[in-house]
């Protein structure tokens, strides 16, 4: 906090005495004295406990926090849960502050004095269990919180007219409006994917679900896909072969429309293998058409990767997994400050993980580190570098084949392809991010971001299976590839009111340059594969060049979105983004050159209505246009030689948000219809050296219901619960796709629940219980609906104990979870293909001891 001035002084010292007149009851009041703070640490969902006073215990407790870098809001939120307190402050008191966030096990009041430092706000015990913010007297100008992260972050700051806020009288407790805060670790108050700021969600009229790192961590997700199913609608139904997740959302699957901190991380420039988690602070979804603020994308939904920043305390923690299948993962996570004056912090995640597989002769292998640099320019400046490096090796498995309309009925474990021949990525990323304020009100935030990743794709695997339904026929690929991007965004950020209308603006620039070389490499295989009794021995020709070609864009964006108050209960929003996508193909092999260049303008508007403080009533409609990369491997061309015309798309969109436990328990249920015409579908002919057709199926349409409910029901009860509803067909149809199908990997019917219970006090304290399902039903294999995937229901579970203390500056954290735990038959998806059947693993055992300490 600002050094305090006298009246601060005089204030603290009152709390003090104060604190040392009152009576010992059984439960303890809150310690609220300025102490040193105990040793550093990070738990689980180890929720605050009140310890119960006796002769034997004095009335001093310590709790452990675990609030990140955040708007103030929400901190104060988080804060309020943990500790088991009663806090009490209004909204325009903490709006566009941030808070570095506390981390380990403090007195509450040590703890909330590090939330509130350098925001001008100091507190006061107004009642048993019962603190009321206060601003500080006299507070000063050179003390502001300084930003410190990016908009795509979640952590951008959006500067607030702090004038009105930091006036020279301290607020009167009896008139403020009391709000009383409480949040569970598996609930965020703000989310920013909505309009690339930071939003109260019940403010916004979209939906956007969140995989908070706490439900991750319970979880033990070592990749997205064992969380992914916690939001309603979404799923991965195939990333073949440790290949780039591609994500099923409202029925439309795509692989473009993934991001990290709002910069596009997507299959094709980006990212070519499954991404990593480790540096992952949440996941955030946005449901329907994102073109209005992120460009080309398909109409489902947009992922947004939210990585972990810098601590201004101490952090260190390592942790060690293991688990079925010689599953070894250990990682670290290590942060603080570089300097006395904390004008130079530092994160890292390390990854190492070695494991087989349950699919037969299958090895992997993988390492992950990602530094992360934040430093304080000035009391208005920041800069922050934030680098990963990944390298992935194993073999593509392109999972189980059909027969007839179902999956081959054979053990999930078989592998139908050369297990020994490996497939190698290296991935890396930089990017650079600096916020400057220019006043209160106006900030303006440059970054950029570069990403380069190599693919040594070498493969034996199915090409057709015969008609006997057991003899398989393959081919071999060898298939180099070299991907970069370059992005540069360039965002004005700025709160105004034109008249008693209040604005929280942002206005950007995006341009972005994109390459993709490829070498495809095919050579035939003279034997077959017996499905039910393979040979792993292949006889593969020589290798021939079928394709070697470049693909480049260049991308133009310009895009703005407004949050309008209209009133304090009626909110309006808008977006939209002008693009300039340009094309060009260098076809090495033909010795041809093809160009392209497409503009799209894509609109969102949204109204939220709150007839009462804890319900929002919102509608929404939207559009988005997504260009394919047309001249890919593939030579992604029209039947008759010519280029596909832009995919297009539009949303209306409807639903409710509420809080059903105030502050702690939050639901959304949304119905949506989505539209999307000029549909290009890749059809596979097997043929070198096209391999197939693009067509343009004409229409395709999606509608449903979800419903997603996420917070804290009791303390130390957490759940996450989705459903979804949704039926998506092909609405206009040609001679090749048929009017009335159903999308691949669309079910009808979906969902998953996840509840976590930690004891929070008596001999069990510290020990706790998790258990959930997923469940989909039957789904589409292919766009021509030749064959089906059954419906499933999976129960997992888990156990956890948590330690604090175990050793002197040392937390303890230990989890088994278990999946599958009925070890049922399932499977995750297809990649709309017969021969790429991706299945479910069998019952697995995940152990996992976790060290925290300074």
């Amino acid at each position: 906090m600002a050094s305090a001035p006298r009246a601060t002084a005089t204030c603290r010292a009152f709390i003090i005495a104060a604190l040392a007149m009152q009576p010992i009851h059984a439960q303890a009041q809150p310690d609220l004295r300025h102490d040193q703070p105990h040793p550093i640490g990070r738990h689980g969902p180890v929720h605050a406990r009140v310890a119960q006073a006796t002769p034997e215990s004095p009335q001093v407790r310590t709790v452990e926090f675990h609030i990140e870098p955040q708007p103030l809001g929400p901190a104060l939120t988080q804060f309020a849960d943990q500790a088991n307190l009663r806090l009490l402050f209004t909204s325009e008191m903490t709006e566009g502050l941030t808070t570095d966030g506390v981390i380990g096990f403090h007195r509450p009041g040590d703890a909330l004095r590090i939330v509130l430092k350098d925001t001008g706000l100091d507190y006061r015990i107004t009642a048993p269990n019962t603190i009321t913010l206060v601003k500080e007297f006299h507070r000063r100008s050179d003390d502001r919180s300084a930003a410190s992260s990016d908009s795509q972050s979640g952590e951008h700051e959006t500067p607030e007219d702090r004038a009105e806020r930091d006036g020279q009288k301290p607020v009167k407790v009896p008139e403020v409006v009391v709000k009383e805060v409480r949040e569970g670790d598996y609930a965020v108050e703000e989310v920013s994917s909505a309009t690339r700021l930071p939003a109260p969600q019940r403010d916004l009229p979209l939906s956007v679900d969140v995989i908070t790192r706490q439900v991750m961590d319970d979880r033990k997700a070592v990749r997205i896909e064992d969380v992914i199913r916690n939001i309603s609608g979404t799923s991965i139904p195939h990333g073949a072969g440790g290949r780039a997740e591609r994500f099923n959302i409202r029925g439309f699957t795509t692989d473009v429309n993934i991001f990290k901190n709002g910069f596009r991380d997507d299959s094709t420039f980006s990212s070519r293998t499954q991404r990593e988690v480790a540096n992952l602070e949440r996941i955030e979804v946005l449901k329907g058409p994102g073109s209005f603020l992120y460009g080309r994308t398909d109409p489902g939904g947009i992922v947004n990767l939210i990585t972990k920043k810098p601590l201004s305390s101490p952090y260190y923690a390592a942790d060690m997994i293991v688990g079925s299948y010689n599953l070894y993962r250990p990682t670290i996570d290590v942060s603080g400050p570089l300097m006395s004056g904390k004008s130079l912090l530092h994160r890292f995640n390390g990854v190492y993980e070695h494991a087989h597989s349950f699919r037969d002769l299958v090895v992997s292998e993988r390492f992950f580190a990602a530094p992360t640099i934040g430093w304080q320019l000035g009391s208005r400046t920041n800069f922050r570098f934030e680098g990963e490096f990944l390298y992935d090796t194993r073999p593509i498995d392109r999972g189980l084949v059909a027969v007839g309309t179902g999956v081959a009925n054979i053990p999930v474990s078989r592998f139908l392809g050369d297990p020994f021949r490996r497939n190698t990525y290296n991935q890396g990323k930089a990017t650079l991010i600096l916020l400057h304020e220019f006043s209160d009100a106006w900030a303006w935030r440059s970054a950029f971001r570069a990403a380069v990743a190599s693919e040594d794709y070498n493969s034996v695997e199915p090409s057709f299976l015969a008609t006997d339904n057991e003899t398989l026929f393959l081919a071999g690929f060898k298939i180099p590839q070299l991907v970069q991007s370059h992005y540069l965004q360039n965002e004005l950020v700025g709160r105004f009111h034109t008249g008693p209308i209040g604005h929280r603006m942002l206005a950007g620039v995006e341009l972005g340059r994109e390459t993709h070389r490829t070498r495809v490499d095919f050579a035939g295989v003279s034997n077959t594969m017996n499905i039910f009794n393979p040979v792993y021995s292949f006889n593969v020709g020589a290798f021939s060049t079928t394709f070697d070609g470049t693909l480049t864009n260049n991308i133009l964006g310009a895009y703005v979105s407004d949050l309008i108050e209209l009133r304090e209960n009626l909110k309006l929003t808008f977006g939209g983004r002008f693009d300039i996508f340009d094309q060009h193909f260098d076809d090495r092999l033909a010795g041809t050159e093809t160009k392209q260049t497409d503009t799209f303008f894509n609109p969102m508007v949204g109204l939220v209505y709150q007839p009462v403080k804890p319900v929002s009533l919102y509608a929404n409609f939207s559009k988005s246009a997504r260009q394919l990369d047309n001249f890919s491997v593939f030579r992604a061309m029209t039947p008759a030689g010519t280029l596909p015309e832009p995919e297009t798309a539009r949303q209306y969109e409807a639903g409710i948000k509420t809080e059903l436990i105030e502050g702690r328990l939050f639901a959304n249920t949304a119905v949506f219809r989505i539209e999307k015409k000029n549909v290009q579908r890749f059809l596979f002919t097997g043929v070198p050296p096209a391999f197939g057709d693009i067509v343009q199926t004409g229409e395709e349409r999606s509608q449903g219901v979800e419903l997603d409910v996420t917070g804290r029901i009791l303390p130390g009860w957490d759940v996450i619960a989705a459903y979804a509803y949704i039926d998506a067909e092909i609405t206009r149809g040609d001679a090749v796709v048929r009017e009335g199908h159903t999308l691949p990997n669309a079910p009808l019917h979906s969902g998953s629940v996840w509840t976590v219970y930690t004891v929070q006090s008596g001999l069990l304290e510290g020990f706790g219980i998790g258990g959930g399902i997923y469940a989909a039903g039957k789904r589409q294999g292919d766009i021509d609906n030749t064959f089906q995937i059954p419906g499933f229901v999976r129960l997992d579970a888990a156990l956890y104990y948590r330690k604090p203390e175990v050793m002197r500056r040392t937390n303890l954290i230990a989890s088994i979870n278990f999946r599958n735990l009925l070890d049922q038959r399932f499977f995750e998806g297809t990649q709309e293909s017969r021969t790429s059947i991706i299945p479910g693993a069998p019952l697995t055992v995940i152990a996992s001891i976790k060290l925290e300490f300074n």
